[in-house]
């Protein structure tokens, strides 16, 4: 996957961040190795409104839990080479930063590649969904 490609991406998905004033994520599915999707979300108790597929995710350094983030973005070269010191599976793909730069925290994926989907889902059951409306699986 190329660089300038994910890039592109990342300043689209960041572009969704800003206008929906998304700050909060967790994972929400992971398959070893393989993909991992993560949620977006102002307000998790009702809903989140973007889902990233992360794919041939080779290197993990962020909470398992919701943590905060702002700012989505390509690592720059000081931050792959701290993450070399503690990992060398990082340099498997591209790595991404997450960053929340209120408090300066910063969390890391390297994958080979990446796609998103701007959608409502919703936390509870709703009647007439509009379009990129959807409610979560896991709701009975």
């Amino acid at each position: 996957m190329e660089k300038g490609r994910i890039s592109r991406k990342l300043e689209a998905i960041q572009k969704e961040i800003d206008q929906r004033n998304i700050g909060d994520f967790r994972i929400i599915k992971y398959e070893y190795n393989e993909e991992l999707t993560l949620a977006g979300s102002f307000d998790f108790s009702y809903y989140h409104d973007i889902e990233i597929f992360f794919k041939n995710v080779s290197f993990i350094a962020c909470p398992g839990s919701e943590f905060k983030a702002n700012r989505i973005r390509l690592a720059n070269e000081a931050e792959e080479e701290m993450l070399y010191k503690i990992s060398h599976a990082y340099q498997e793909g591209v790595t991404i930063c997450l960053e929340d730069t209120y408090f300066g925290h910063k969390f890391y994926l390297s994958v080979s590649d990446l796609e998103y989907q701007v959608q409502t889902v919703y936390y509870y059951k709703r009647d007439q969904l509009k379009p990129n409306e959807r409610i979560a699986d896991w709701v009975k």
